[in-house]
């Protein structure tokens, strides 16, 4: 049997398609990855709402959220990553992560509300989804990029070059060698100013400047990590009944 601890409330979904669920390109229905009766199907228990807090590696059991204890033989630690965040951003409405379905869809419901320009900050991958997905909704983008090209780590500078030219054609406005100052407004983010002096009018903000492992569970319970969860070629980390998968497998 395998049993799956989850801190959403939802089923498995495909995070790299939030940016067409905020369109309204996907149905949420169109993210999920296992239907109820699938997870059925495979023998897969689907804790929701639920996390793991503790690992006791020497008795082989897990600790939830809700003080209750699981045995496991084997163990898969999957726990992803959050958002990296710029320092010291204010405690306003419209300022937004975007890593989850809860994230979406309160990116949505504001849109519905506030409608303007949307300033997101990062020129990777998801950055440049969102803003493409926006954009074909006829809401304006734009983008600050703290470097001089957009997904420096995926693309050599030609092929940077021409997605900059396949963005702007589409009318998103791009910042280079650029960051955030200043957040405006009061209460409700209203605008930003840049480092440069810019002024952007903008009635949303998403911070896309990636992401930072979740390995502080793995690292409680003495499982060897650096950067992320340290594995060998079969995912396996120090402790050979327990992997890692995903973004904090290193």
């Amino acid at each position: 049997e395998i049993v799956v601890f989850s801190k959403e409330n939802y089923p498995f979904y495909n995070r790299v398609l939030l940016p067409d669920y905020i369109s309204g390109v996907l149905h949420w229905d169109g993210l999920v990855k296992m239907t109820e009766k699938e997870e059925a199907d495979y023998k897969v228990r689907l804790h929701r709402g639920v996390s793991i807090e503790t690992i006791d590696r020497a008795n082989k059991t897990v600790t939830d959220s809700n003080g209750e204890t699981h045995s496991y033989d084997l163990l898969v630690i999957a726990t992803g990553s959050r958002p990296a965040t710029l320092r010291d951003l204010p405690d306003m409405k419209g300022i937004f992560s975007m890593r989850s379905r809860s994230d979406a869809d309160a990116f949505r419901s504001h849109l519905e509300i506030s409608k303007g320009n949307v300033v997101i900050v990062g020129g990777g991958l998801l950055g440049i989804e969102l803003a493409a997905s926006l954009r074909e909704t006829g809401m304006q983008v734009t983008i600050i990029q703290r470097i001089s090209r957009l997904m420096d780590r995926q693309l050599d500078p030609l092929g940077s070059q021409l997605l900059h030219e396949e963005l702007t054609a589409k009318g998103i406005d791009i910042y280079y060698n650029d960051e955030i100052e200043r957040c405006l407004g009061s209460g409700t983010i209203e605008g930003i100013r840049l480092k440069s002096g810019l002024l952007i009018s903008c009635q949303a903000l998403v911070i896309a400047i990636g992401t930072v492992p979740n390995i502080d569970l793995a690292r409680n319970s003495g499982i060897d990590c650096k950067r992320g969860v340290v594995v060998n070629e079969y995912l396996q980390s120090n402790d050979p009944s327990v992997f890692a998968i995903g973004e904090i497998a290193e």
